[in-house]
């Protein structure tokens, strides 16, 4: 007895440590105050220059947020200021809150040894580290999806009760209005709640399951008609995620399955092991968690099947930062295989455990234990256009022109103010992406025979030409380059004209 709470400390203990080096890793992201990168202004711009009842409509940019994090942001704005580190302390805050629910939420699932597996994944996760302090609902979009998988599981408990129901159906409703894909994940909890219910036989928890389903149906339909009918609609962002909808009838590109599998894997799981051995952990953890308890296996496939679902009636792109609610799934569905694994090879001989166990961990770690270890001390900075403004601010002459590339002007209309820049005094570029050779002759119709600073940030290196590289090429045939600034992601060139 005394040795299993050893173990069992020994165990909390590890977690505990994870969880602390989770959040210094998202904590260290965060004081590097990075500046917002494209996505990030155009959103904030829409949170501090509208009022909160304006926040309901449709926004500018073609941005999307769920109704209850833009009413969060706005509220610490005018609590706090429209300052750039104001904007992401709600999202680092839901951020660390999901750090200590992956930790019940993997023990609740998987159980201690393969619990501390899928939240040492997900603390250590560069996706999931970064988009921690991004000005965006992604890390909103994890708590909630581990907040509800809490709350399913113990739903799910022979020994659920009224109280266990009534806080699902209330969070339920909460994450329907701060989390876009907060209803994929109901969905899964509903029907897993379903099966649990008809295999118990208990016609109460089938009324209470009912209520619960009913009242998160009315608030989504009101949500659709108040906020996502638009969205929805919106021909912009449609086009933008093409790429991203699954193909309908599905046989008609197969290839489309296996790139969004491995592009997941990658970014936002941050998994860089071959994506056929993760394929395999994921297959396994599917079938352990089915064989074992067919209610959890449901609540946590589910979603996966309702994303594609929606994906091909063209209404939520499968790709990217998008499906990061569903990174914390994917880590407990490799840590229930590996679990497994360590369980049927101790059957056998506990040092087979051991000695297979041990070395797939280390094998699928390493990749993750060295990115957080050089993001310590190199944080992602994304597009910094922050130094480059202060050195146009101290270096520009009276008279000096300054142009800004046609996706680097929502961060400087952010930023403008607060480095004295008069945006009326800016001039913002064209986009001519099919016609590159129109940026040349809008910068020398603004040049005249002075000086012009071209700032540039968020450059468009996949289009038909490498849009910066293009543009600074081209200018030095007609101008002199007085000199470079450079920062990560954003950079200003200085061009004379008169000579």
């Amino acid at each position: 007895m005394t040795g299993e709470r050893i173990k069992d400390q020994a165990t909390r203990y590890a977690a505990l440590a994870i969880m602390i080096a989770g959040a210094f890793l998202r904590l260290n992201q965060y004081a590097a105050n990075r500046s917002l990168w494209l996505d990030e202004a155009m959103l904030a711009l829409n949170i501090v220059n509208r009022s909160f009842g304006n926040l309901l409509g449709p926004l500018d940019y073609s941005q999307g947020a769920p109704i209850g994090f833009l009413l969060a942001q706005k509220t610490m704005v005018t609590a706090f200021g429209g300052e750039d580190f104001v904007l992401r302390i709600f999202p680092v805050m839901a951020s660390l809150a999901a750090l200590y629910l992956m930790y019940r939420v993997s023990f609740r699932y998987v159980g201690s040894i393969g619990g501390l597996i899928a939240l040492g994944l997900f603390s250590l996760s560069g996706p999931m580290i970064y988009y921690a302090s991004e000005n965006k609902q992604y890390s909103t979009d994890v708590f909630f999806t581990l907040l509800l998988l809490f709350l399913a599981g113990k739903c799910l408990e022979k020994d659920a009760g009224r109280i266990d129901y009534m806080f699902l159906c209330a969070f339920g409703t909460v994450s329907i209005f701060f989390s876009h894909p907060a209803l994929f994940i109901l969905s899964g909890v509903g029907i897993g709640l379903i099966v649990n219910d008809f295999v118990a036989k208990k016609r109460e928890q089938w009324v209470w399951t009912g209520w619960t389903f009913l009242i998160w149906f009315i608030c989504y339909i009101f949500l659709y008609i108040v906020s996502l009918r638009t969205l929805a609609s919106n021909s912009s962002l449609l086009n933008y995620w093409k790429n991203a909808f699954m193909p309908w009838p599905p046989w008609e590109d197969l290839s489309w399955f296996i790139n969004v599998f491995c592009g997941f894997l990658r970014d936002p799981a941050g998994l860089t092991n071959p994506p056929f051995f993760i394929f395999l952990l994921v297959a396994a953890g599917v079938v352990s968690f089915f064989y074992r308890r067919k209610s959890a296996g449901l609540v946590l496939v589910v979603p996966f099947a309702a994303v594609l679902i929606a994906s091909a009636f063209r209404k939520y792109p499968a790709s990217g930062r998008l499906l990061l609610f569903l990174g914390p799934v994917i880590y407990l569905l490799i840590a229930e295989s590996l679990e497994t694994v360590r369980i049927l090879l101790k059957r056998v001989h506990p040092w087979a455990s051991w000695a297979c166990f041990v070395p797939l961990v280390i094998y699928l770690f390493m990749h993750p234990v060295a990115l957080a270890a050089q993001r310590v001390e190199n944080p992602e900075m994304r597009e910094h256009i922050k130094p480059v403004l202060a050195h146009v601010q101290k270096e520009r002459s009276q008279g000096d022109v300054v142009y800004v590339y046609y996706s680097s002007w929502p961060a400087f209309s952010f930023y403008a103010g607060k480095y004295g820049f008069d945006e009326n005094e800016a001039v913002g570029g064209i986009r001519s992406r099919e016609a590159p050779g129109k940026y040349i002759l809008d910068i020398e119709k603004h040049a005249g025979k002075g000086r012009i600073w071209v700032i540039v940030s968020h450059n468009c290196f996949w289009c038909s030409v490498n849009e910066e590289k293009f543009i600074i090429h081209n200018l030095s045939d007609r101008a002199t380059l007085r000199g470079v600034y450079k920062a990560p992601g954003a950079s200003v060139y200085l061009y004379d004209f008169s000579t």
